[in-house]
């Protein structure tokens, strides 16, 4: 059971339309499960779809302003959760981590959860179980609402951002003042890096310095490289600066394929001949691979995407052997 963004869908039987996706994946086991944030028209308030154990188990919840379960909840699972995919209209990145705990009534039907991010910040939502029955795509679903969510969606995105820009350009102006010279900018890359808008794995593979040659394949632009596949895995999430929204080693393919995955674009890197390599860069597509396949993968290259925009002196000693 698994759904798209800006998607209708029935939750038994009311509509909402889907506009976050987050997949979490528990820090110490092979774990995982995916969160979505639902919206129905005319209530400002989001709700949350959880879908975890191949969607056999479902909850609807929304936040809760409390930090402790209610009277007779008790303990039904805790750990530590790691945020392995992003989507739609969300402040979650991949990388994110959390521990927590969920508790549930005696009964079974009504859940609790809280977890504490980064700063000590709890986040608390409680809910009820839902059966997956009740669970289904709205195929009538209005295509003026899921237009509406989206601009609403994209409103709130812009005004962030325009908030954001607004922040940095008085830093800067102040900045500017105090040296009474401009930044060094060397190259438009370099002005879209600042601006807080790294450039594609696309481009980055045209601008780095191993050779490459360009071909067309299945709607795809393929490089063959000169380098190996590993480097050059690691070098995509280095020229994005780790924003990616996933990435994984598929070992249930022949070909091991590294797999990077932005907001708009899907990078396939895969061993050739001997210290080469080949990059099929597409627009992101659906990832309709199973839930018990995705449990087969490697998240090697997410965590090291992490220790990228975080800074993290160790570099790629994280993830390559000395």
């Amino acid at each position: 059971m698994d759904f798209d963004c800006w998607t209708g869908i029935l939750v038994e039987g009311k509509p909402y339309t889907i506009v976050e996706k987050i997949r979490y994946k528990e820090k110490d086991t092979d774990d995982t499960w995916v969160e979505y944030g639902l919206t129905a028209e005319g209530e400002p308030k989001r709700q949350w779809l959880s879908i975890s154990d191949g969607g056999v188990t479902c909850s609807l919840s929304s936040a809760a302003n409390r930090t402790t379960a209610p009277q007779g909840y008790h303990l039904t699972d805790k750990g530590e959760q790691v945020v392995t995919g992003v989507w739609g209209d969300t402040d979650a990145s991949v990388g994110d981590r959390a521990p927590y705990k969920q508790y549930q009534s005696e009964d079974g039907k009504r859940t609790f959860f809280i977890a504490r991010w980064a700063g000590g910040e709890a986040d608390a939502s409680s809910g009820h179980r839902v059966a997956p029955d009740d669970i289904a795509l709205d195929e009538h679903a209005p295509t003026t609402r899921i237009r509406r969510m989206k601009f609403a969606s994209r409103t709130r995105v812009l005004k962030k951002a325009l908030s954001t820009c607004a922040m940095f350009l008085g830093i800067g102006m102040f900045g500017l003042c105090l040296l009474d010279e401009a930044p060094d900018i060397g190259t438009w890359h370099d002005l879209r890096r600042l601006a807080g808008m790294p450039y594609a794995m696309e481009e980055r593979v045209e601008d780095a310095p191993y050779e490459s040659k360009e071909h067309s394949a299945d709607g795809a632009k393929v490089y063959d490289v000169d380098t190996d596949a590993g480097t050059a895995a690691l070098d995509l999430i280095e020229g994005i600066d780790g924003r990616i929204m996933e990435g994984h080693t598929e070992l249930s393919l022949p070909a091991h394929p590294f797999v990077l995955r932005t907001v708009q674009e899907e990078a396939r890197i895969t061993a050739a001949s001997a210290g080469t390599a080949r990059i099929a860069c597409a627009p992101r597509g659906a990832d309709d691979t199973p839930a018990q396949e995705k449990l087969k993968r490697d998240y090697t290259l997410a965590r090291y995407a992490e220790v990228v925009r975080t800074g993290d002196v160790r570099g790629r000693s994280v993830v390559v052997r000395p």
